[in-house]
């Protein structure tokens, strides 16, 4: 036996003396054979700790992983050139002795409390499962849960130099990715994150042949592979790559490889080999995430429920955006760097000159998007999502800044079915570091863009053909003005068109097609503030012929089909046309005129009826009382004298002149009225005189 010993050692020394060390490295895919930035094995959020800076080359990236001994592995973005170099001591380092990341580098006055973030105690302890520490950031995460701190003393921490920025995190290997597109993982030592038998006389961790490991890789198979999981052999080293370990993946719900992981052991191992435990599944919350800020125009975050809740996710936690019965797969989405928010090497900055790691960056960034379509964000104060159906298309910002892309199959609505098989977000994957809110889905949204401007409205010409004009009847239009006040959220409810007018009208304007097409011209109000996000929203929506088929179709006449569509515009809301304006303003100046004029001969009539009255009471008090009766306060005219004051009414009434002709027609009947007041007079006086 001891001999066999002697021999398996020789080998092994061999083995080690034959095979240089050299730096290679594997490219990490994930189920669905995409890349993405590197991560642990606590899944797509067990962040590395890493240093970041930008480098024009992923040789250049490749090269400083090279330099260091420590690194073991690095996250290239060709788009946004970014570098993420991993391994314990990137980030930075600690005045005290054995502490390697941020999070640790103190004292806490709390026994076994050793991290700043789990210095205190929640009053809702962590459920027993794996992944979850009492941290305050848990606690933080939970709406009903109260944290008690403790006194955290913090130790001298020194952050990488030369223009490197640090994301410190517990973890210090990679093995797995979290899928994102337009980032590439680059492991150097790919069985760092799995079961290892090693022998002493093995110095390399790249020695992937060494006769060790790959006695435990042959007892690592299909059979300890669960079932529902893909199982791969091992793979040899290559002039390009190291030896790769078996695997077993899956589902993440499922948890193959951790499982796959959990079930080797010491047993694997023969001596003088020694048995290597993977590393232990526990991702620190570092960074919950700050008080969240309630935004104008924006839903209240949404936190986990139905499916995104499970062992060890806790219900009505706060975390990245999902859709609920989705499996808490990832939304298509575009992201970019916040590096803490305020630090200077920020990579993305919003309209408003805040750094997308600040929540009010992130917020207005959504509301930058070159496609108009944003939904909603997901932050963290190191990172920002932006959901989108087409987010992965428009990567370049107004101010040049290029975010990453994350396609995924599962688009996030725009509004209800658009686009067509779209989800609507509604819950959240926990993680106390994001949270996930949303644009509100009635007009109260466009408080977002700010307070309210100007009246400036959005104008939308649709071309449909197939059926004639007299087809649009008024049911065919209001369905049609309440689709896209649906689609610009500016009803207040579901039958609310009151900021939607069409006109429709049949012009000839498509050669393509015979005889003349219908034209629906619709105006939706809008203002100086969100004119130009709502003509984006449209056009998101219904820019193509389609596009508009598909919201539209269904509303249309039996046989109609839309053509064309011209892009959303400058609109102006129909208002009276000028030719009845000033028909209602002569009406209304000859009312007040001939009211002015009544009211004057009423008045004066009534003068004259009390000075008669008067003149007739004198005479009364002169003569005999007997015929008081008869004559006393009833005033006498004759009828030549009731035919002129009713042709004085006619002629007022028929009277269409205004302004200053009326009033010199009543002053020239009233010169007519003095000569015959001076007629009457005389003919009252006789009379008493008699």
């Amino acid at each position: 036996a001891m001999g066999r010993l002697a021999t398996r050692a020789a080998l092994l020394l061999v083995c080690a003396v034959s095979v240089a060390a050299a730096d290679l490295y594997t490219l990490v895919l994930n189920d669905d054979g995409r890349s993405g930035n590197c991560r642990g094995n606590g899944g797509s959020t067990d962040k590395v700790d890493a240093k970041i800076k930008k480098l024009g080359t992923q040789v250049e990236c490749s090269a400083e992983c090279d330099r260091l001994s420590s690194c073991v592995g690095y996250t290239y973005s060709p788009v946004s050139e970014n570098c993420a170099i991993h391994g314990n001591g990137m980030s930075g380092s600690c005045s005290r002795a054995g502490k390697s990341h941020l999070d640790e580098c103190g004292t806490c006055s709390i026994a076994g409390k050793t991290t700043r973030s789990s210095c205190g105690s929640c009053s809702i302890r962590p459920s027993s499962g794996p992944g979850w520490t009492e941290t305050e950031n848990f606690c933080a995460s939970r709406l009903d849960a109260v944290w008690t701190p403790g006194v955290w003393t913090a130790s001298t921490w020194t952050p990488p130099g030369n223009g490197w920025t640090s994301e410190s995190y517990s973890t210090v290997h990679v093995h797995m990715v979290d899928g994102a597109a337009g980032a590439y993982c680059y492991d150097k030592y790919p069985y760092d994150g799995v079961a290892q038998c090693k022998s002493t006389l093995e110095t390399d961790r790249d020695q992937g042949e060494h006769l060790c490991q790959r006695e435990v890789d042959v007892k690592q198979n299909q059979t300890r592979c669960a079932l529902g999981c893909i199982f791969s052999l091992a793979t040899p080293r290559t002039e390009k790559e190291p030896r790769k370990p078996p695997s077993c993946v899956g589902r993440e719900d499922l948890k193959c490889s951790e499982k796959f992981n959990a079930k080797a052991t010491a047993d694997d191992c023969v001596s003088p080999c020694a048995f290597v435990a993977p590393p232990t599944k526990k991702p620190l919350w570092t960074a919950a995430h700050d008080p969240i800020l309630h935004l104008a125009g924006w839903e209240k975050e949404l936190r986990s429920w139905g499916d995104a809740v499970g062992n060890p996710n806790e219900k009505g936690m706060i975390g990245e955006c999902r859709v609920q019965g989705n499996g808490v797969k990832p939304l298509n989405s575009k992201w970019c760097r916040g590096v803490l928010g305020r630090a200077p090497g920020s990579t993305c900055t919003a309209s408003n000159g805040m750094s997308v790691g600040l929540q009010e960056g992130c917020a207005q960034a959504c509301l930058d998007d070159p496609s108009g379509s944003c939904v909603g964000y997901a932050h963290s104060s190191f990172s920002c999502i932006l959901y989108s159906p087409f987010a992965d298309k428009h990567l370049v910002h107004h101010n040049g800044d290029t975010w990453n892309p994350d396609a995924r199959t599962t688009e996030p609505c725009i509004s209800y079915d658009s686009p067509r098989g779209c989800k609507t977000i509604d819950t959240s994957k926990p993680d106390p570091s994001f949270i996930c809110i949303i644009l509100k889905t009635n007009p109260d949204r466009w408080l977002a863009w700010g307070p309210t401007g100007k009246r400036e409205d959005v104008s939308l010409s649709i071309i449909t053909s197939g059926v004639k004009k007299d087809t649009y009847t008024e049911d065919v239009q209001r369905a049609l003005r309440l689709r896209i006040a649906a689609l610009a959220f500016v009803n207040s409810t579901s039958d609310d068109d009151s900021q939607v007018v069409l006109t429709v009208s049949e012009k000839d304007v498509l050669s393509t097609y015979e005889g003349k097409e219908v034209v629906l011209d619709f105006v939706v109000a809008a203002n100086a503030s969100t004119v130009t996000a709502m003509k984006k929203l449209l056009d998101a929506q219904v820019s193509t012929s389609a596009m508009a088929n598909a919201h539209l179709k269904t509303f249309l006449p039996n046989k109609a089909l839309v053509a064309a569509v011209h892009p959303s515009g400058a609109g102006t809301w129909p208002g009276i046309k000028t030719e009845i304006i000033i028909i209602i303003v002569v009406s209304c100046v000859v009312a007040i005129a001939l009211s002015v004029g009544l009211a004057w001969k009423f008045l004066m009539r009534k003068a004259k009826i009390e000075a008669q009255q008067m003149h007739f009471e004198v005479s009364g008090d002169a003569h005999n009382d007997v015929d008081e009766d008869l004559h006393g306060i009833v005033p006498h005219f004759s009828i030549q004298e009731m035919e002129n004051m009713n042709k004085d009414i006619e002629s007022n009434l028929k009277s269409h002149r205004i302004g200053t002709l009326v009033f010199k027609n009543e002053e020239h009947n009233d010169i007519q009225n003095e000569e015959h007041n001076t007629e009457v007079g005389k003919k009252s006086a006789s009379l008493t005189d008699m």
